[in-house]
């Protein structure tokens, strides 16, 4: 999800789509290339579907061709079903984009790293003593690189880190977890994996993930989809955080185990819902999941080095 500045700017375009206002989004989208460089595949989606909506299909032709030139690509799921691109359907010319766009998209997948592990030196090896693991699940819209830093002070304290990358995309370097199902799938292949090429402490296994990875974290960890000793969610959003009976089924039909929660926020960050993550929290604790929820002041969603200590001590409440 963008964050920062950028999400105001996010949220603009949304209201002016919702009012249908699409010239003014397409405007203000434009006018944002130069500030938010590293946004420029997320902008031109926005000047695509806007010029779309507007009937300047030309100039949707033209976007999608520059962004194609520049090594830029959109999953083939978003230009044939949104309904921005509907009237398009069958154009030639658009047509001929949209099969270079997915010759581009699955050449950079196919050198796509599934998962990125780091360890202790000389730690974890198949045979030797077992390490603890923490699986780190990325935010929503993004890489495995996006949350790498907030599961970097675990390898430094003797765990085995494994950030697996969704196979989700939407976009170059955005992928997301949007079907739950398919990660549930994928990260029960990585943790068989990981099982059989290192030394893994089963009993000790923590699910951890930042936004919307925090709350698969969670779902995957009331699921039963691997033997987690916990869950570690930082900053959880998505669909059933803004929803909070989605979680009721999940709660009553828990095994009793000894799952135990911890949730961190930062204070500052504006795009999870605040409010209902202590409720949810409450909820666990109520449900017989001990659950921690620990806010940190003047920190927002993305990692800092302010957020270190705390996960270390999340770990250890986790792990004790």
């Amino acid at each position: 999800m963008p964050q920062g500045a950028f999400e105001e700017l996010y949220e603009q375009l949304q209201r002016l789509y919702q009012e249908g206002d699409y010239p003014e989004a397409l405007r203000l989208a434009t006018g944002a290339l130069e500030q938010y460089p590293d946004q420029r595949t997320s902008l031109d989606y926005w000047r695509m579907t806007m010029a779309a909506r507007t009937g300047d299909t030309a100039l949707t032709l033209q976007v999608l061709k520059q962004a194609l030139e520049r090594g830029q690509w959109y999953s083939e799921l978003l230009l044939r079903r949104s309904p921005s691109f509907q009237p398009l359907q069958g154009n030639p010319k658009f047509e001929k984009l949209v099969s270079l766009n997915q010759g581009v998209a699955e050449n950079e997948q196919k050198h796509a790293f599934p998962i990125f592990t780091l360890r202790p030196e000389n730690r974890c090896r198949r045979g030797g003593p077992a390490c603890p693991l923490l699986l780190g699940l990325h935010t929503n819209a993004g890489t495995v690189n996006s949350s790498l830093g907030f599961w970097r002070p675990a390898a430094t304290a003797g765990w085995l880190v494994a950030a697996p990358q969704s196979s989700q995309a939407i976009w170059k370097d955005a992928y997301v977890w949007d079907d739950r199902e398919t990660a549930e799938v994928e990260i029960q292949h990585h943790y068989a994996t990981l099982s059989r090429n290192y030394a893994i402490d089963t009993a000790h296994t923590i699910l951890a993930g930042h936004s919307m990875g925090g709350e698969i974290a969670i779902w995957l960890a009331l699921r039963g989809s691997i033997e987690a000793r916990g869950f570690l969610a930082i900053g959880p959003g998505g669909p059933y955080m803004d929803d909070l009976a989605e979680w009721e089924p999940l709660l009553r039909a828990r095994t009793p185990r000894s799952l135990r929660g911890y949730v961190l926020v930062g204070e500052k960050d504006r795009s999870i819902p605040h409010d209902y993550i202590k409720k949810l929290v409450k909820q666990m604790n109520s449900a017989g999941i001990q659950c921690k929820l620990e806010s940190l002041p003047e920190v927002a969603h993305d990692y800092t080095p302010a957020y270190d200590a705390a996960i270390l001590l999340a770990l250890k409440y986790l792990d004790a």
